[in-house]
């Protein structure tokens, strides 16, 4: 493992640090969210409805990311990303969640990102 990492361009190595912090973040986050949804809906279908949608559409947004990979350099790709994953923090407060449409886009929002 030393032996890749020493392999690696400066570059390489501070991406790939990003994201390993943000895969290391990125259960809590989920765990927060799915709790503030079951609070907000009062149902676990929301709760399940939200990893559904989310969980669903991350094909898509790899197949999106491999689409701008062509024309769009790694490093905006993944401040992008790092943008849905920040906004989905915020988003279930701003959301009317008390409806499954409002569970759903956001989950649709997290998985994209």
């Amino acid at each position: 493992m030393n032996i890749l990492l020493k392999n690696l361009s400066s570059k390489a190595k501070t991406l790939l640090f990003s994201y390993l912090l943000v895969e290391l973040v990125a259960p809590i986050i989920y765990v927060f969210i799915n709790a503030y949804i079951w609070r907000a809906t009062d149902s676990f279908l929301g709760v399940i409805l939200f990893n559904l949608s989310s969980f669903f559409t991350l094909p898509l947004g790899f197949f999106v990311a491999g689409k701008l990979f062509h024309r769009i350099e790694l490093k905006y790709i993944h401040i992008i990303g790092l943008i849905f994953s920040g906004l989905s923090t915020i988003l279930p407060l701003i959301l009317n969640l008390k409806d499954i449409s409002g569970v759903m886009l956001l989950g649709t929002f997290v998985g994209f990102g």
